[in-house]
């Protein structure tokens, strides 16, 4: 009996030590070589029907096709804040998260060019072209890549929300009509340095009280994309969109650099060709229904605007001090800065577009605003 009982017990460690050697412990590692799934999870601060949700919702299915990939997507911020998120990237515990350029600065300084005012005032449409075409240039790209690596960060892609652009209560015109007005903006140096010059004043607000700093007239106007003052209902309080454009919206893609190292060659390189496409539907999505969203507004009772040349070149002008703080040391730098703005010269000059008058009033009537 105790004979048969040792062989039992031999039989019983031997079957452990297999099971352990046959790739037990944690499912969620990452490699395809276990022949296991990936665990990879996903957050955003927006809506399931947003470009964040739809971009999401394909690179979702992008990569369980794959057969590597076991996707979990949380929107709505259900993952906490994006400063709780981000770690969590760093950490390992959630693999892929997306936000606004400024919200990385701190682990990319590259990242603050991205916050450069009124970039452009010609037609806005070829505007975002010169836009996709920085960065995605290989050049660029690889340089706010590389200032990412070493911080639990990797940098995977960018998107765009195409223009930051202000609702108002009263209507903009001239470029004093700036003058006294409370606008809401990030809690960001340049953008608010930016809108001081206009004699404006910027003032810092947290996303969630908008609504009611409008509401309350504690606001006078606020700054986001269009699409977020859709989702979010801003437009409800204010009179007019003012199509201001005085910053691209840009949105940066990280994933966690510990889990990126984990994978093989074929999870990576199915994961990057999935964040591409979900990076191009972010930004299509936006460009093809801001239309929408703009017609939605004027429904109701807030009525689009469209400045006058002059008045967005006074703006630029005096934007210019705020953009000059982007090459200081405390930002991104002289040589960020630099390559920034080689790259937005070059793509121009190779897409055959400028920033004149001509150009901007013909959009303007090619639209219906200008007669």
């Amino acid at each position: 009996m105790k004979k048969k009982l040792a062989v039992l017990l031999s039989f019983a460690v031997i079957a452990v030590f297999s099971l352990a050697g046959c790739g037990g412990g944690d499912s969620g590692s990452g490699s395809a070589g276990s022949g296991e799934k990936a665990k990879f999870v996903v957050g955003h601060s927006m809506a399931e029907d947003t470009s964040f949700g739809k971009a999401n919702a394909q690179l979702e299915k992008e990569l369980e096709d794959s057969g590597l990939f076991d996707v979990e997507v949380y929107g709505a911020s259900t993952l906490g804040s994006e400063a709780e998120v981000i770690q969590s990237v760093q950490m390992g515990e959630t693999q892929l998260y997306m936000t606004i350029a400024g919200t990385y600065s701190s682990f990319i300084p590259a990242a603050y060019v991205f916050d450069y005012q009124m970039p452009w005032i010609g037609n806005p449409d070829e505007g975002l072209e010169v836009l996709q075409a920085v960065y995605n240039d290989e050049e660029f790209s690889s340089y706010v890549k590389k200032q990412c690596e070493g911080s639990g960060l990797k940098v995977m892609g960018f998107s765009t929300l195409t223009y930051r652009t202000f609702t108002t209560n009263d209507k903009v015109q001239g470029f004093s009509d700036w003058k006294g007005m409370k606008l809401r903006t990030l809690e960001n140096p340049i953008h608010m340095a930016s809108i001081n010059s206009w004699k404006a004043t910027a003032t810092p607000l947290a996303f969630g009280e908008v609504y009611a700093g409008l509401q309350q007239g504690l606001l006078d106007g606020q700054s986001n994309p269009v699409e977020p003052t859709y989702s979010s209902k801003l437009y409800e309080p204010q009179n007019y969109i003012t199509n201001a454009n005085h910053v691209w919206h840009v949105v940066i893609w990280t994933v966690s650099e510990e889990s990126w190292n984990s994978y093989t060659e074929e999870q990576q390189k199915v994961l990057q060709t999935a964040i591409d496409n979900a990076c191009q539907t972010m930004t299509d999505y936006c460009v093809e229904h801001n239309e929408e969203y703009l017609k939605y507004f004027a429904d109701n009772g807030c009525d689009a605007l469209y400045l006058p040349y002059e008045t967005l070149k006074k703006m630029q002008e005096s934007s210019q001090a705020a953009n000059d703080m982007i090459a200081g040391d405390k930002y991104a730098g002289k040589e960020a800065y630099d390559l920034w703005m080689n790259k937005i010269e070059e793509k121009t000059k190779e897409l055959g577009y400028d920033q004149s008058k001509e150009t901007y009033e013909k959009y303007l009537k090619s639209i219906g605003e200008l007669k």
